[in-house]
């Protein structure tokens, strides 16, 4: 018996599989949170991805940080050199990477096909032994090596930044 996977869920796969990437897929109840998704699976590590706007271009930046952490805005405005930031709202969600609140993770980029999101990656999370990400579907999650994730975003055409977040 074959199981159908839905067409972007299977273009994640096809991605990971392309760059030889371990990955292995957990099914869940609807998370849509850090902490929903902790309790979901115990043994992961926590992980938020937040997709912000600089206040003073178009440009969209995804921020990809341990979940325990909590985002210091003005820290990261200043270590990417522009003065503010601030949340994109649903619809850009939607418009740039095909996905709603809660369901925001690094595979949407493959949705970015202007590569007009900057990604940045909180170095402490390349040295985990696996990181999770929804498929972009917050039913289920996609853990990876942190160690891929930089060769994940080369791939994808992201340009993409490590910083501590500490």
């Amino acid at each position: 018996m074959s199981v159908k996977v839905s067409g972007m869920k299977q273009q994640i796969i096809d991605t990971l599989n392309d760059l030889a990437i371990a990955h292995r897929i957990v099914k869940h109840a609807p998370v849509f949170t850090v902490e929903e998704s902790s309790r979901a699976m115990e043994d992961k590590t926590p992980v938020k991805n937040l997709v912000l706007k600089d206040n003073h271009s178009d440009q969209f930046y995804m921020v990809v940080m341990r979940g325990e952490l909590r985002l210091d805005m003005k820290w990261l405005a200043q270590n990417l050199a522009i003065k503010k930031l601030s949340f994109a709202k649903a619809d850009v969600l939607k418009e740039l990477l095909d996905v709603t609140p809660g369901a925001v993770s690094i595979f949407g980029l493959i949705n970015d096909q202007d590569n007009v999101i900057k990604l940045v990656i909180d170095d402490s999370l390349i040295c985990e032994k696996d990181i999770g990400f929804h498929p972009n579907d917050n039913t289920e999650t996609i853990f990876i090596p942190g160690k891929s994730v930089a060769a994940l975003a080369k791939k994808l055409g992201n340009d993409f930044l490590l910083l501590d977040f500490g």
